[in-house]
């Protein structure tokens, strides 16, 4: 009987909200995480289609690159920046070589970085937005239920329907999980009319980095 009950507790909505956060917390248990990140209008910071590398390493220590070079699917234009981050302070280093350094933490303000590194990289650092999506802030209706699990960018996928709600102001999002539950593929949505997605891909795990990883350019 005691089963049963618990089988009913577990609702759809609960399944799909526990797995997006057991996902993105397997990322911040290991050691460091390497992957690409490829983006088609994701931002409306950045619009455009670009490609970036992230690696990271515990400790807060990250950089965040733009693909550049032959076969970058990279824009012409309204590109991000590079990113290094020595675990105190991220530096910000242009296309032209201007250079800029910013606090990690920055009260009400969601940095060029997390914006692109995405919903990975702010639970890698830890950042307030993380905080939001395990628990939002008063006025902030969030929902998660599970989609049909279909092939998403040449891999098979499990999917998540989110939407987001603030007074009249209503966001909906489909997550992707890999198919054995281990990896976090990305998002697609709309935004500003277009159609829009951030895709994670060539993720490896626990690999050896170096250690002044994010201290970037002298």
């Amino acid at each position: 009987m005691l089963s049963a009950l618990v089988l009913f507790a577990v609702t759809p909505r609960d399944e799909a909200r526990d797995l997006f956060l057991s996902v993105l917390d397997s990322y911040a248990a290991r050691s460091s995480v390497a992957l690409k990140i490829d983006h088609q209008d994701s931002s409306g910071l950045f619009p455009g289609r670009f490609e970036q590398e992230l690696k990271w390493k515990k400790g807060r220590r990250f950089t965040l690159l733009l693909v550049k070079g032959e076969g970058s699917d990279a824009v012409s234009s309204g590109l991000p920046p590079d990113y290094y981050c020595d675990g105190e302070r991220v530096l910000v280093v242009t296309s032209s070589g201007e250079k800029a350094e910013e606090p990690i933490e920055r009260e009400n303000v969601m940095p060029g970085w997390e914006v692109t590194g995405d919903v990975v990289l702010s639970w890698l650092m830890g950042t307030e937005n993380k905080k939001y999506w395990a628990s939002p802030p008063a006025g902030i209706e969030t929902e998660f239920t599970m989609g049909e699990d279909r092939e998403w960018m040449g891999e098979k996928a499990k999917t998540i329907n989110f939407s987001f709600v603030r007074e009249d102001q209503k966001f909906e999002s489909v997550f992707y999980i890999s198919e054995d539950k281990t990896r976090y593929l990305g998002a697609s949505y709309e935004l500003n009319g277009k159609k829009a997605w951030v895709h994670y891909k060539e993720q490896k795990f626990d690999v050896e980095l170096p250690d002044d990883l994010g201290d970037g350019p002298g």
